[in-house]
C-alpha cells in the first residue's frame, strides 16, 4: 500500500539528511570539500568571477569528485523550471516586484544543471561501455 508520508519531504527529514551526512564524512571527504572550495575561491579571485559562475563550478567539480549521479542535476533543472511559471505569475499579479528578471535567471539556470547533466550522463554512459 501507498502510504503519502514515505513521499513527503519534512524539515526534520532533512535535519535527520544533513546529521547522517555529517557523521559519514572521512578524511578524504573533508580533502574534497576543502579543495574544492579552494579551487573555486582562487580562480573567483584570480579572474574576479562572481558567485554564480562559482557555484557552478563547485558544482560540476563536487559531482565529479564523489560521482554523483547525473539524476540530481537534472532533477534540479526540473525544479528550476517548474519555478518559472510560478515567478511570472507572480510578477503578473504584482505580488513580486521583479518576477520577470527571476524567472529568466532561473532559466539560465535551468539551462546550466540540464547541460551539467547531461555531460554528466555521457560520462558515466563511457565508464560503463568501458566496463563491458
Amino acid at each position: 500500500m501507498i502510504n503519502i508520508k514515505d513521499y513527503i519531504l519534512v524539515p526534520k527529514d532533512v535535519g535527520v539528511l544533513a546529521i547522517r551526512f555529517w557523521r559519514r564524512l572521512n578524511y578524504t571527504d573533508w580533502l574534497g570539500v576543502v579543495g574544492i572550495v579552494l579551487y573555486v575561491l582562487v580562480v573567483g579571485w584570480m579572474y574576479g568571477m562572481p558567485g554564480e559562475p562559482l557555484f557552478f563550478i563547485g558544482f560540476i567539480l563536487a559531482m565529479i569528485y564523489w560521482q554523483i549521479d547525473s539524476r540530481v542535476s537534472i532533477a534540479l533543472a526540473l525544479v528550476c523550471l517548474v519555478c518559472i511559471p510560478m515567478l511570472l505569475v507572480l510578477f503578473n499579479k504584482n505580488m513580486l516586484f521583479s518576477g520577470e528578471i527571476w524567472a529568466e535567471q532561473v532559466a539560465v539556470w535551468a539551462y546550466y544543471f540540464l547541460v551539467i547533466g547531461v555531460v554528466r550522463q555521457i560520462c558515466e554512459y563511457w565508464g560503463e561501455r568501458g566496463k563491458l
